[in-house]
């Protein structure tokens, strides 16, 4: 066997120290270079390269490629878990033996990979169905029945127009809220004479018309029979004018209704045409105004009935007219042929109604129409003047009176009484007599009869009250200058005013300096208290005569004055706040003894 010249290296690395290391790559390259040099040589590698010394640490990364690897030499227990990947399995090499139970999930199928040959019957659960899956396409025609329902799941998207029919709804179960709401207002359901014969809308009126095509409310109905009514004239018919209604009778509250009085006897008429004294059937009172002239002032006569038209104030109505007694009706229908025969001479009846009065004047003298009808030529003559005697009819009355005063109206001839007469038609006496007339003047006028005694004294004194009445500025200013009462005047006052206290007999006058009344005088004379006048004055020596100026002792600061004698022990205390004096000769009789004492000043003058 021949020796290779390159082996020699080999010898020198693996005897080195420390050893050097020989890589995979370094042998390919030196085995590459035997094989080339072997020349067909016999290669032996002595013990130093024996099998086995070549270890992983020795091989460089992806030295080993496929070249190196025998066939069918790796086994399971060379891959690394989860080495093997898609790109190393070749296409078609993985066979039903290859899969664990179990392992082949919904990411490891192909979409559209499964068909129906891959179920088994009945393998198809509801677990395995999706969400909204089966749709009409993979129903059987009619094969959904009731029990395939959720109670309630019927909704009106699911029920096709015009499928529910009348045999479908229980009976009473249309309510109210069912029915569709009408297209507007002012609508019902019915049936027209022109419609279909189904039900429909129709309109509700609010005013009535002749339509057939729709219905009134009971509001227009009622407004249509209101208006009828105020068109032919609302009537309340009542018993007499203490029967009135509590509530205004017209159908509006309002003003237009009659009501008929049947028996309107006693109604009592003011001056103006205005009663007051009917009533409601609640006592209220009851206003008529407007009642005509000839029932003024007067009270109605029993069974006269009245008409009176509501206003819109309760209780008050105008009136309408007069409604005759039937007795009187039927009076004129009896003699309605008479009747006739006055209406062709309506205008004299006319005439006549205008002298109404004196008709009744001439009813009261019959005997006296009955002698003139003996001397109608006369009366003819007379109907000239007809106006005259009406005017003179019209003062009938006051002629009877007249006729009583015959001796009266023969003193008024008089030429004397003619003449005080005309003085008294002066405009000027004539407003004179208008003042004395006034209720007041007159009840003056009777103060002054009742006291007549007086006026005839101030009458005889007439010279001193015109002395008075000259100086009734005077009179006014003592007035206002001098009081008398028993508390002192408060208000208007002036220095000098005088005030007689009645309740001490004090005449005092008043200070304006103090605000305060000062005694003058006392009942009797002299000064009355020096304590009123805040700045008494002597305009003299003053004399006290046999009198002290105060009759407080010595001790207490009194004064004794000539002549002074002490007749017991005496003791004077002085204070220093009280200024004592004594005034003369001071003379302690016997051995009595006059100590002065304290520590004040006491004055002898």
């Amino acid at each position: 066997m021949g020796t290779l010249t390159r082996l020699s290296d080999f010898e020198t690395d693996r005897d080195a120290v420390p050893p050097v290391l020989i890589s995979a790559t370094k042998m390919d390259a030196e085995f590459d270079q035997i094989i080339t040099e072997s020349n067909a040589q016999d290669v032996r590698l002595d013990a130093a390269e024996a099998a086995g010394h070549v270890s992983t640490a020795d091989l460089a990364a992806d030295a080993v490629d496929g070249t190196k690897i025998a066939d069918n030499a790796i086994d399971s227990e060379h891959y690394t878990d989860g080495s093997i990947d898609n790109a190393h399995i070749a296409d078609d090499a993985i066979d039903s033996e290859h899969y664990a139970d179990g392992s082949i999930d919904n990411a490891h199928i192909a979409d559209n990979a499964i068909d129906s040959e891959h179920y088994a019957d009945g393998s198809i659960d509801t677990a395995h169905i999706a969400a909204d899956a089966i749709d009409g396409t993979l129903i059987a025609d009619n094969a959904v029945d009731s029990e395939h329902y959720t109670d309630g799941s019927i909704d009106s998207a699911h029920i096709g127009a015009d499928q529910v029919i009348t045999a479908k709804i229980l009976d009473g179960n249309v309510t109210l809220a069912k029915i569709v709401d009408a297209t507007a207002t002012n609508k019902v359901m019915g049936r027209v004479a022109t419609g279909s014969g189904d039900w429909e809308e129709v309109t509700l009126e609010t005013t009535l018309s002749s339509t057939d095509e729709a219905i009134p409310t009971s509001k227009a109905v009622r407004d249509d029979i209101v208006s009828l009514v105020n068109d032919v004239g609302g009537f309340h018919a009542i018993a007499d004018d203490a029967s009135f209604p509590n509530t205004n009778p017209d159908p509006e509250d309002n003003a237009g209704t009659v009501v008929s009085i049947a028996n309107a006897g006693g109604l009592v008429v003011n001056g103006s045409g205005v009663t007051t004294t009917g009533r409601a059937l609640d006592s209220s009172v009851v206003t008529i105004s407007g009642i005509p002239s000839t029932y003024q002032s007067t009270t109605i006569a029993d069974s006269l009935g009245m008409h009176v038209i509501t206003t819109t104030t309760l209780h008050t109505y105008t009136y309408h007219k007069i409604i005759a007694k039937e007795g009187d009706t039927n009076i004129v229908a009896t003699n309605i042929a008479n009747v006739n025969t006055v209406a062709g001479i309506s205008a004299n009846v006319t005439t006549v109604a205008g002298i109404s009065a004196n008709t009744t004047t001439v009813a009261g003298i019959s005997a006296n129409v009955t002698t003139v009808a003996g001397i109608s030529s006369d009366v003819t003559t007379v109907a000239a003047d007809a106006s005259d005697i009406g005017v003179v009819a019209a003062d009938g009355v006051d002629i009877g009176v007249v006729a009583g005063q015959t001796t009266e109206i023969g003193r008024l001839g008089t030429s004397a009484a003619v003449a005080d007469m005309a003085l008294l038609a002066i405009p000027a006496v004539i407003t004179d007599m208008d003042l004395l007339g006034a209720s007041g003047v007159i009840d003056d006028m009777e103060t002054v009869s009742n006291a007549i005694t007086n006026v005839n004294n101030v009458g005889g004194s007439i010279a001193n009250v015109n002395t008075v009445g000259a100086s009734i500025d005077d009179v006014d200013r003592y007035a206002e200058e001098y009081k008398i009462s028993a508390s002192a005047p408060s208000s208007g006052l002036t220095g000098g005013d005088l005030w007689f206290d009645t309740g001490n007999n004090v005449l005092k006058v008043y200070n304006t300096s103090t605000s305060t009344f000062v005694a003058v005088t006392s009942e009797t004379a002299g000064i009355s208290n020096v304590v009123d006048d805040t700045s008494p004055q002597l305009g003299n020596n003053l004399d006290t005569q046999t009198y002290t100026l105060s009759d407080a002792s010595l001790a207490l600061g009194g004064v004794f004055s000539n002549p002074n004698t002490i007749t017991a022990n005496t003791t004077v205390t002085t204070a220093a706040l009280k200024n004592m004096f004594m005034m003369g000769q001071i003379t302690v009789n016997d051995t009595y003894t006059w100590t002065i004492a304290g520590d004040g000043v006491l004055a002898i003058i």
